[in-house]
């Protein structure tokens, strides 16, 4: 029996022009790294069309890389392409919300290709279209970027996409967690779970939001797949971790609470309360936040409104009060 090849897919809108290059470009990386054998790449749009060419800048641009972009015809993304993936690389994040809402079975398998910039990763690479050729050859050196990191920690990422080696969890606390936080790390690393201890080291007093930034940068760049952080009552740490773009935390307050959190809400960061759980709750609530999975549909649906209005509402306020306060 044939051995089966670790797939990987770029998708972004209309696969003309970031994606076809990131196609491209990965497949001659792999190439010349001696990596390819056993792996097909291909790419998709959302919104694609099938049969069109990659666009005059994205050609010109890949050539200057040494790939040939020249007999590449677009596809859109279907059901049966995107299940027969193993890794799903986005180029923004409404690419993401997209395919959340529709194949959320899938939500493991995705990451954004900007993730891999190090070290500074990217929630989203700019859409080219309509822009010069200056614009296209600044958008392709983060796709470069993107792909020589995928290449840089290759062997994790083939563990973690194609394997189906464990997830990784960055978990926080400050000094009123930092008992539970010690116990948390166990039970996860007892599961399976690879962790990334980003603080608090003792019970010295310190600031949760410290802890709880780290965690939440950690969990919107995809840098890890989920965040778990600890303080006396959740609430600090909750309040702080949405403060950061991309991330949903939640402050349950029994096993089913938090499932619904997930189901529904796609949680991301898992808050606890240390002065307010047993040892057992905690251990219900963690199995609920690490086994359930997101719904999708209509719930993702309204996710993306809170997306939506977290990358535009604070200009739009901004603006709003600008305009308001101008004498009549």
């Amino acid at each position: 029996m044939a051995k089966e090849p670790f797939r990987i897919i770029a998708v972004c809108t209309g696969n003309t022009c970031r994606s076809p290059f990131v196609e491209g470009y990965l497949r001659h990386a792999l190439r010349r790294a001696g990596l390819d054998e056993d792996v097909e790449v291909t790419s998709a749009g959302i919104f694609a069309a099938n049969g069109h060419p990659a666009t005059a800048h994205a050609t010109a641009v890949a050539q200057d890389y040494g790939v040939d972009l020249s007999a590449f015809r677009s596809q859109p993304v279907t059901e049966e392409l995107i299940h027969d993936q193993h890794l799903i690389l986005t180029l923004e994040e409404t690419h993401e919300d997209y395919l959340l809402e529709h194949f959320p079975e899938l939500a493991s398998k995705i990451r954004p290709l900007g993730s891999f910039i190090h070290p500074a990763p990217l929630r989203h690479i700019t859409d080219p279209v309509g822009g010069d050729l200056a614009l296209f050859e600044y958008v392709g050196r983060l796709i470069v970027r993107g792909v020589d990191g995928i290449l840089e920690s290759w062997d994790d990422v083939k563990n973690r996409y194609f394997l189906g080696g464990p997830h990784t969890y960055a978990i926080g606390s400050d000094h009123r967690g930092y008992e539970l936080k010690q116990f948390v790390k166990g039970f996860l690393t007892r599961a399976g779970v690879n962790v990334v201890d980003a603080g608090t080291y003792d019970s010295t007093s310190c600031d949760h939001p410290d802890y709880a930034f780290q965690v939440g940068e950690l969990v919107a760049t995809h840098q890890v797949d989920r965040g778990i952080l600890i303080c006396s009552s959740g609430h600090g740490m909750v309040i702080a971790v949405n403060k950061v773009q991309g991330v949903r935390g939640v402050v349950p307050i029994n096993r089913e609470h938090c499932e619904v959190s997930r189901h529904h809400n796609n949680a991301n960061v898992l808050c606890l309360a240390a002065d307010y759980f047993s040892r057992a709750d905690i251990e219900q609530m963690l199995k609920a936040f690490m086994y359930t999975d997101f719904l999708g549909g209509k719930y993702q649906r309204r996710i993306n409104k809170i997306s939506r209005a977290e990358r535009v509402h604070e200009t739009e306020v901004e603006d709003r009060i600008s305009a308001d306060s101008i004498p009549a």
